[in-house]
This record gives structure tokens, sequence and C-alpha cells, in this order.
């Protein structure tokens, strides 16, 4: 007889635990109402209906002596919010908003006879109402399975309506939102010191210090001595017309084609070339508000204007929301508004006048034609510096630094890159003492450039983005 043998070996693992997220105490999160019944023409009719009612009430009220703005708009909140919770309900984080309004009421019916099961006395009637739940599921699952049909049937028109019209902000959305793709979750909040902080009330706490020291920056040392412009601009005041926004499009391919004819001109004719790509510390948090109302005069905007503006940021107090609850406000007294249309606008004045105060003295540029030097490359706050020498790129640098440090910007030395082209010197390019980091390759304006100067680097990135792109799409 011959034995078996088998042979243990030990294996290991590693584990990642996670704890879900238990909100104890004092949440009240935000709910919405359902706005998908408003695809149904009776709740529609039903809203307007108990609208029209309670603003015909709300109107006798408003004629009445006393009464004052925050009063008036306190009332027609009360009127929307419960009007749509009697007519719509809010919605539950169970109901998709592809679920029509018959569904909906297939899903509770399937409910009601899951309920006659349970409470069913005899076997006979436990048989009946089991062979009616049995039907109704079978109802509900073509009927989620139809509604979810149509919904990506509409969302893959609409996509494809947005492609033909040029609105890629809509065709992103969709694609996003069919794709799947899911939000990540919440990062635990930390204290100054790097400890996690559980309690919903010290977490909200930290974050009004976090976003108060974020948004309030301390005033520039040497201010500049800004004066105003001697004639006020003509300002359109106008909606931007298609040519003007295609040409803010075609301005960004310019750029890229630029800086590409910059390299393989200077590769082609072995000249030197230095170019540092700029990136400010918290951009938009950062420009000094005193220094700003200067510049729009600088630039011609009428004083009437200027006071609009000034008016809209003075005062100005934010609220942070985190666990459904809504912080105690605090005052900002620095930067531009996020999100808001005229920041932009507001920030390139702030970075033309850098630009203009730091390139024009002295020659630090690149030499493009026999009168005209090319000093730098920007689009926004992307800033590409040009220069021939190291002594020229360091004292560009000194000088850009110096403007924006008067404008309560700080150039960020983690992010600010140096590529050198055709140059043997290895003296490095340095920011408050601190050298700044040489690459060989750079992503500016989502297009990369390399110390080549080529385009295939950028090509591969491009058909890697859009592979991942498709991949995204594979569930639809």
């Amino acid at each position: 007889m011959q034995a078996k043998t088998t042979s243990v070996a030990a294996a290991s693992a590693a584990m990642k635990l996670k704890l879900k997220k238990h909100w104890t105490t004092g949440r009240t999160t935000s709910q919405k109402f359902n706005t998908a019944f408003l695809q149904d023409t009776n709740k529609l009719k039903n809203l307007k209906l108990a609208l029209s009612n309670k603003f015909q009430a709300f109107h006798d009220l408003l004629n009445r002596k006393g009464t004052t703005v925050e009063s008036n708009w306190k009332g027609i909140k009360e009127a929307i919010t419960s009007t749509c919770h009697e007519v719509l309900g809010h919605k539950k984080h169970y109901h998709k908003e592809w679920i029509t309004v018959d569904t909906l009421d297939k899903i509770q019916e399937r409910r009601n006879k899951k309920a006659a099961i349970n409470t069913s006395r005899t076997r006979a009637e436990k048989a009946k109402a089991q062979a009616e739940y049995t039907e109704v599921n079978k109802q509900v699952k073509r009927s989620i399975r139809t509604d979810k049909h149509k919904y990506v049937e509409d969302l893959a028109k609409t996509a494809e309506k947005a492609a033909r019209e040029g609105n890629m902000r809509q065709l992103y959305d969709i694609t996003k939102k069919i794709s799947g793709n899911r939000r990540k979750p919440e990062r635990p909040v930390k204290s100054k010191q790097g400890e996690v902080i559980t309690n919903v009330e010290e977490q909200q706490n930290r974050w009004v210090e976090h976003f108060i020291e974020l948004l309030n920056r301390p005033a520039p040392l040497n201010p500049p001595n800004i004066e105003a412009a001697p004639t006020d601009l003509s300002i359109y005041v106008g909606p931007p017309t298609i040519e003007e926004i295609s040409m803010a499009i075609r301005q960004i391919k310019n750029q890229i084609a630029t800086r590409r004819i910059i390299v393989e001109q200077s590769t082609e004719w072995t000249s030197s070339l230095y170019i540092k790509f700029i990136d400010y510390e918290k951009t938009f948090d950062s420009v000094d508000r005193t220094t700003l109302w200067k510049h729009l005069r600088h630039y011609g905007v009428p004083q009437k204007i200027v006071n609009i503006i000034q008016g809209s940021y003075d005062g100005l107090y934010c609220k942070i929301v985190h666990g459904g609850q809504l912080t105690k406000s605090f005052e900002v007294k620095t930067g531009v508004r996020q999100g808001c249309l005229l920041s932009p606008f507001l920030f390139l004045l702030v970075i033309d006048w850098i630009k203009k105060t730091s390139t024009s003295e002295g020659k630090h540029g690149i030499q493009w034609t026999s009168r005209m030097q090319f000093d730098d490359l920007d689009f926004a706050a992307d800033l590409a510096l040009l220069s021939q020498t190291q002594q020229q790129m360091q004292e560009k640098k000194n000088s850009v630094a110096a403007a924006s440090a008067a404008v309560g910007l700080n150039i960020h030395i983690g992010k600010s890159k140096v590529l050198r082209y055709n140059t043997a010197c290895t003296n490095p390019i340095t920011i408050d003492g601190e050298d700044l980091e040489n690459v060989k390759t750079f992503t500016y304006l989502d297009s990369i450039i390399d110390e080549h100067g080529g385009s295939d680097a950028d090509v591969k990135a491009r058909i890697g983005k859009a592979r991942a792109a498709y991949l995204q799409l594979r569930n639809i």
C-alpha cells in the first residue's frame, strides 16, 4: 500500500478595512424634491395649479404696507417649497431619475402584495397572494427595463445633438452620466497636527478654520502705485458672439502651435532656449482686492462699474456644507469668487499688468525677428516665460516674482518647472534661494512638450486618453 502525502504552504494576504461613515447626531441632510415626477403631465398640472393658488394669496399680502424684501422672499420661498413637498414629495435614495411614475406605482403595488403575503392567514390565501406578487414583480422588472432603455436612448440622442451643435460641456456631462462614473468617497477630516477628527461639529469648525486661512491672505508688503487711465473705455455689454467664442478657442490652438514652432526653430538653428512654466499658489484666492480695483481703473473701466463690482465683494460671507449641515458664516477678504463669470476677466487684468510691468524694461526674451523679441506665452493663468540664456531667465523670473508679490500672488516653487534646449549650462533658476526643477517633459494647455520638441509624446498621450474614454463606455 502506498501512502499519499500533501504539502501545506502558508499563505498571507493584505487586507484593508474601511468603516462605514456613521453620522451620529445633529445631521440634517438636504433633501431634494422628486422633480422626475414633472415628466408626468398630471403631476405637472397639479403643481402649476397649486403654485398659482398660493401665489394668488401671496400677491394680496404683497400689496399691504410694511412689507420688506426679506419678508417677501421668505413668503415666496415658503410657497414654492411647501407646494413641492405636497405635490412632488422628497426624492428617496433608491429613486432613479429615469424611473417613471407608472413604474413607481407598480413598485408600490408590489410592496402591497408583499405585505398581503405576510398577513395571509391560510395556505390558500398565501398561495393566491404569492401568485399575485410574482405577476406584479414581473411587471415591475419589465417596466424598469423599459424605462432604463428609453432613458439611455434619450440621453444618447441628446448627446448626438450636443455633438452636432458643438456643445462639448453637455456632451461630456451626458457621457459621464451614461458611463456610470461615481464621485470619489470623502476623505477624513484632519486637524493641523494630522489627527483624524471624528466629531461632526469639530469637523465643521476645522473646515471653517481652513477656509478662513485660505480665503483671507495677508496684504502685499509693497503694493504698487497704479494710476487710473485718463479716459474711460466704451464697454460693450451685449452677450459674446459666436465669432468671439470661436476666436477664444482658436487662440488656445494657436498657443500650442506657436510653442511647437518656437521649439522646432530653436532645435533647427541650434539656438539655446529656456522655457519656465509658472504656477501660482492659490491663484484665484490670493489676489489683493484693493489693488484689483486700481487695476480696473488703470485699464479704463468706468468708476461706476468699478463701484458696482466692489460693492458685490464688500462684506462677502461664506458658509460650508458638511455632513448635510451649513457651518457658521465667515468673511472673505481676498481673491475673486470661484465660479463667477466675472472672475477670469478680473484675474486676467492682474496677469496682464504683471506681464507688462516685468517685461517692459530690458531684453530678456528670445530674438524672433530682427526687431522683435518674444518674452512669453500665456493663456489665462498658464504662463510660459521664454529666454535664451540662464541669466536672462533668472532676471525675468525675479521681475515677474516681484510684480506678482505686489498684487498678492506667489509663485509655487514645487509646480513651476524649467525646460532647457541646446544648452550645456547647468546653473539653476532659483526662487527665494530654492532651485526650480529641470524637467524633460511638461504638460502645457493639456498638450505635452518634451526635450525633443516633437509631437510624438503628445500624440501617444492623446491616444491613451481616447482609449480610456472608450473603455468608460464599455458598460453601455
